[in-house]
């Protein structure tokens, strides 16, 4: 939290979910960035370890619901580690994933315990394939889960994120396993929203690819384009763009 303080974000608490607790870096158009981590300190070179050794990854391949995805987080690299997409159906979403082809975890509830003691209830289900995002549905307000009104500026400027580039790999991934749910043919150009949720899915142009997995471009009404030290954000790509 100090970290991405010192970029300039508002940074809050989350909440708990488990063994993990969360803060939440909120922008106004309702995306966030959430910052996870074991609640346990003496826990995590534990993780790391049995991570390391591949026992996380071979616990999470026997697994048919969301802990396949989630329990390779315990102990991974930092940086960013996955995205997703919130949908206002998630079982509709599921269908429409599952008739086109796409090999999708059973559905799992959440919840997470807020520090003024509200509990947020939610539904998470997505794909086998960790490079495609996976899918959430709120049961109890958003608000209660995603608090954005009033801790939503930040010194920065940063308002929301303008846009996240796939790596070449993860691209295309993603447009071979959604391309008929977006009613595009893989590789092809659609500014067509998709009914996975309020997402709109481009092409990027070669040059623009990433290093890692994926890179968030955060956008601000002023300024020239920045890239934020990964020191600071632990390994993850981060641009601030001007408007």
């Amino acid at each position: 939290m100090r970290s991405f303080e010192r970029l300039g974000f508002r940074v809050v608490l989350g909440g708990r979910t488990g063994p993990v607790h969360n803060a939440l870096i909120l922008f106004s158009d309702g995306t966030y960035i959430e910052l996870s981590t074991n609640r346990f300190s003496v826990a995590r070179p534990v993780y790391r370890a049995l991570n390391a050794v591949g026992l996380m990854g071979n616990v999470a391949a026997k697994r048919k619901d969301m802990l396949h995805r989630f329990l390779p987080w315990i102990g991974a690299r930092q940086g960013a580690i996955d995205w997703c997409i919130r949908v206002d159906d998630i079982r509709d979403a599921v269908c429409r994933l599952r008739d086109a082809g796409v090999e999708m975890l059973d559905e799992t509830e959440f919840d997470r315990e807020r520090p003024d003691g509200k509990v947020a209830r939610w539904l998470l289900a997505g794909p086998r394939d960790v490079r495609l995002p996976f899918l959430i549905e709120d049961l109890t307000p958003v608000e209660i889960r995603v608090p954005v009104l009033d801790l939503s500026t930040h010194p920065n400027g940063v308002m929301g994120i303008r846009r996240l580039v796939l790596s070449h790999e993860a691209k295309a991934a993603f447009e071979r396993a959604l391309g008929r749910v977006l009613r595009a043919e893989p590789g092809a150009t659609t500014d067509e929203s998709a009914p996975l949720g309020s997402v709109t899915v481009e092409r990027s142009r070669q040059e623009e690819m990433p290093t890692g997995p994926y890179r968030l471009e955060l956008l601000r009404p002023s300024g020239n384009d920045e890239d934020l030290d990964p020191n600071e954000t632990f390994g993850a790509s981060i641009k601030l763009v001007g408007m």
